[in-house]
């Protein structure tokens, strides 16, 4: 017997589990859940060919978890190739609404053309232009709810400016440096706490053609008390997701500097 990926009830109601292995093909509901915490609040559905999604998917949740109704929260189109590459529009709803609070165009899995993102009560939040390699190009537009412009940059056809990315309650998440499409210099991370008006800085990355270089860790306010307040991962230029050496330090004072094999 191969081990149990997903629950998945055809659309005449059998009860099948299956493995992709089995390479299924037709219309099914999926849960995702296993034996050991089986949990059903939410499940997608859509057609299967080869055991691969193809087309329009619908995932639902319920809300409340308990008892409740259950609702979209996301419609993922792919293409009819079952390659599982999403190919359309992918649409996300609030939890229990039908107002979508964001809607992206992708093309063979790229995220290109106009992307859009949603206040709750469905006034445009962000928008944005990316090109066939799914990099920024043009304008690139934040907006309160009221429609006041929160931040405004133009990228260009050549892609180069400053992207920033704000939560929904117009607080700074992460922003970062393009030059002609690629990532340069820092991209730089905030958190804000609750009851607090100062957006912190808790982690920076260094870029350099698109290659990253360096990641500092900063930790916030709940862990100043610690030994160690910030470290920094440093990578080879042709290895970027291989640190090479990590530097630890406090109050501007370093701790440990390691080497990694």
């Amino acid at each position: 017997m191969y081990p149990v990926d997903s629950l998945a009830y055809s659309d005449e109601g059998d009860t099948i589990f299956f493995h992709e292995k089995f390479q299924l093909d037709g219309y099914f509901r999926i849960y995702h859940c296993d034996f050991s915490d089986c949990c059903y609040d939410s499940f997608h559905e859509g057609k299967l060919k080869d055991g691969k999604r193809i087309g329009k998917w619908l995932f639902y949740k319920r809300y409340p978890i308990i008892g409740g109704d259950w609702y979209v929260d996301e419609e993922e189109n792919y293409d009819e190739f079952g390659r599982e590459r999403l190919h359309g529009k992918l649409i996300e709803y609030a939890q229990g609404d039908t107002v979508p609070i964001s809607i992206y165009n992708y093309w063979n899995g790229i995220r290109v053309g106009y992307q859009h993102k949603f206040h709750f009560s469905g006034a445009l939040h962000t928008f944005s232009e990316h090109d066939s390699t799914g990099a920024y190009i043009n304008d690139y537009l934040v907006l309160y709810e009221n429609g006041d412009t929160l931040y405004y940059e133009n990228l260009g056809s050549s892609g180069t400016g400053r992207v920033r990315y704000y939560s929904r309650w117009n607080t700074l998440e992460w922003e970062e440096n393009y030059v002609n499409k690629k990532r340069e210099g820092w991209q730089k991370e905030y958190l804000t706490l609750d009851g607090l008006d100062t957006t912190l800085l808790v982690r920076r990355k260094l870029y350099r053609n698109d290659t990253i270089i360096s990641n500092t860790r900063i930790n916030t306010i709940i862990n100043l008390n610690g030994e160690v307040d910030s470290s920094v991962v440093y990578y080879q230029n042709n290895e970027p997701f291989q640190p090479v050496r990590i530097v630890y330090y406090y109050k501007g004072k370093i701790l440990k500097d390691e080497k990694l094999e």
